[in-house]
């Protein structure tokens, strides 16, 4: 297996649990997840800018028909720690003749994703909400743009199979959210709206108000019906969350 192919894939920490599972056991598979997030909120014209990152890493064994698992957060461990854990996940496995390595269809050192694309930086938050600032006096129920979050999240996940070798994944997702309050003859109404795309150049705030905007006017100064029996139509998102309820 081409471990040193691993570095080019900034997964060194994979690496490092590689060798240490291999001393002992034959079959394993790890799986490896790093995440950098940054965050842009705006409110009450206050701007904040939070930047979060995560090291996750899951490690199976099959050993004599049992399975043992181990999962690990952060960079820093211990490598005893590790090989307790899996053995104690191991002696209270039950065996059974399934419980092998699974050979995936992947090839090794195979890699899916863009390498090219980046985090948004925090100008480019700015340079897309800032059109808000200039449209919003032309909603004349708006009272205020209660909040605006603005975020983008890098993915790296790499998988080792003991038999098979290893991939690597890379993907960005970003998102901006708005909440907004309106008002009417003395009725205000808070609602909100959200959009998640690969590319933020794809994403149109000005969408997003609008959509939040028009949920908000729309149940404004609302008044109670009869009782009675009703055919009732809902959007797709108040459909999603009545569903929810139900399940």
């Amino acid at each position: 297996m081409r471990l040193q192919s691993l570095k080019l894939y900034e997964s060194i920490y994979m690496e490092e649990l590689i060798k240490i599972i291999s001393k002992r056991f034959k079959d394993f598979d790890i799986w490896q997840e790093k995440k950098t997030v940054r965050v842009l909120e705006v409110s009450e014209g206050n701007k904040k800018i939070d930047y979060i990152s995560s090291l996750n890493s899951a490690i199976r064994v099959f050993e004599e028909g049992k399975k043992g698992f181990v999962h690990i957060s952060g960079s820093s461990f211990d490598d005893d720690m590790i090989i307790e854990n899996i053995k104690f996940s191991l002696d209270r496995s039950f065996k059974d003749e399934a419980n092998v390595l699974p050979e995936p269809t992947m090839e090794d050192g195979g890699y899916y994703g863009d390498r090219e694309s980046t985090l948004p930086s925090a100008s480019e938050f700015d340079e897309k909400i800032g059109v808000l600032d200039h449209i919003s006096g032309s909603f004349k129920k708006l009272k205020k743009i209660e909040r605006i979050s603005a975020s983008g999240e890098e993915t790296e996940i790499t998988f080792y199979n003991s038999r098979k070798g290893f991939c690597s994944q890379r993907f960005i997702k970003t998102a901006i959210g708005i909440v907004v309050v309106a008002e009417n003859r003395g009725d205000e109404k808070i609602e909100w709206d959200y959009k998640v795309a690969e590319d933020l150049k794809s994403i149109d705030p000005v969408t997003i108000l609008e959509n939040a905007y028009g949920r908000a006017i729309n149940i404004l100064n609302g008044t109670p019906v009869q009782s009675g029996r009703y055919y009732i139509f809902f959007d797709s998102r108040s459909a999603a969350e009545f569903l929810e309820v139900l399940a």
